[in-house]
């Protein structure tokens, strides 16, 4: 691989622990306005079938099927039917009335081989600002969208944009699939806060607390998602107020139900851990939650010294580390796996590491995998034609309700549609085999 490539892989790399483990420093400010609410979305889409397209797609191209010609950021987020695709890109040409000369966020229908601008502003014009982090309703009918400080919900049947919140700096992270309920970082006195606005009752509440309602003592890093009928929350925190016994100095996973008003680890042995835990993600249903870890003591056999993708059963009340070999075997000393998406069955968990013995080159290069729990494998997702794992995989990878499809972002450009030498979304389709794996590769 050319040193150019080599240099922008290890850039990315850098970014894939800005999460984990240390209390990174946060500057988002308080929020000030709470203006408009709104109705929970319908079915406006009719279902069909999303076509064929071979083994790998770029999902961050054009109507034309041109790659973009600037890159495309993470994270991203995708349906899980695998239709829809929202990301964010400083490319001009994925869309001809792009003319902001800004980032901006794209909505990619894979039915329809659209790609089309979606961070507009109420008055129509697009944001100077970056736009970052944006989601789409299940339907494909709201866009949800941050931008200079305030936070803005697109209407893609009726084509209108409303503000939802007004502040400064407000940092949108996640939404319910029927985009009733808006997840989103804030600052509230010294401490960054996980919020949470109901657009059916207009009322924005705090979710980061404890104890009768206590607010944190330190700062919240990741404010995850919410279930679908909006009752639970998780998010990772620093803080060491917000349940009895915290006492391991680092960051938890916690779980705040909404109907009890209680905040709880979100497995019970979380506090007493000697490492911090990370990106915390619950199925729709609230049954599992995957996140990773530093720590050596959440299972038996941790003896790897880096950071495991973990998987909570909370109606067996059971905790199991996910990224392992097909044999069950731990991944290579040292070399961390992080990241984790999991299926709302709980059978197929998505993850990335940087494990050489999890893929068959053994290359020590962040790359994405998929963890089938009932077949007992693990499967290398990003595989080239040039007998290379796909390397340089950031952020989470997402996988569609049945396992078929599994979407990455990676900036590796020996990926044989990559032309661009830039980070892009591609999606990979297990239906399609890679054929015969070669016994090692140079």
């Amino acid at each position: 691989m050319p040193k150019k490539s080599i240099r922008r892989e290890k850039k990315l790399h850098q970014k894939i622990h800005h999460h984990i483990i240390k209390n990174p420093l946060l500057s988002i400010s308080l929020l000030i306005l709470l203006i408009v609410g709104g109705v929970v979305a319908t079915q406006v889409f009719a279902a069909k079938p999303v076509p064929p397209t071979g083994q790998f797609e770029a999902i961050s191209v054009n109507n034309n099927g041109e790659l973009s010609n600037n890159g495309t950021n993470d994270p991203f987020h995708m349906t899980k039917d695998a239709r829809f695709f929202v990301f964010e890109s400083n490319s001009s040409n994925l869309d001809p009335n792009d003319t902001n000369n800004a980032p901006d966020l794209f909505l990619k229908d894979r039915v329809n081989g659209t790609t089309e601008l979606v961070s507009i502003l109420p008055d129509g014009t697009q944001p100077i600002n970056n736009v970052g982090r944006g989601s789409i309703s299940d339907d494909g009918q709201f866009v949800i969208f941050s931008t200079g400080g305030n936070i803005y919900i697109r209407n893609l049947i009726d084509q209108t944009t409303q503000s939802l919140l007004s502040g400064s700096d407000l940092n949108f992270q996640n939404m319910s699939p029927d985009s009733r309920y808006i997840i989103y970082r804030t600052r509230t006195g010294a401490d960054v806060d996980c919020s949470l606005f109901d657009r059916q009752t207009s009322i924005a509440e705090n979710i980061s607390i404890g104890i009768n309602g206590e607010q944190g003592n330190n700062d919240v890093h990741d404010c995850g998602n919410i279930t679908d009928d909006g009752r639970y929350v998780v998010f990772s925190s620093g803080a060491s107020n917000l349940v009895p016994n915290d006492t391991n100095n680092t960051s938890d996973v916690f779980i705040r139900d909404r109907v009890t008003s209680t905040t709880t680890f979100a497995f019970p042995s979380l506090g007493h851990t000697e490492g911090g835990q990370a990106f915390p993600y619950i199925t729709n249903d609230g049954r599992f939650i995957v996140f990773y870890s530093g720590s050596s003591n959440l299972v038996s056999g941790d003896t790897n010294s880096t950071s495991d993708v973990f998987l909570i059963d909370r109606q067996l009340s059971t905790i199991e580390r996910v990224s392992i070999t097909n044999n069950e075997g731990e991944t290579t000393f040292s070399e961390p796996s992080t990241h984790g998406y999991v299926t709302d069955d709980g059978r197929y968990v998505a993850f990335i590491s940087q494990s050489p013995n999890l893929n068959p080159y053994r290359e020590a290069l962040f790359s994405a995998y998929l963890r089938d729990r009932t077949l007992g494998t693990t499967e290398l997702i990003a595989q080239n034609p040039f007998c290379k794992a796909v390397m340089g995989v950031a952020d989470v990878p997402h996988v569609s309700s049945d396992g078929r499809y599994v979407a990455f972002f990676t900036g590796d450009s020996a990926v044989s549609i990559d032309n661009n030498e830039l980070g892009d979304i591609y999606l990979r389709d297990r239906t399609i085999p890679f054929g015969r794996l070669p016994k090692r590769c140079n």
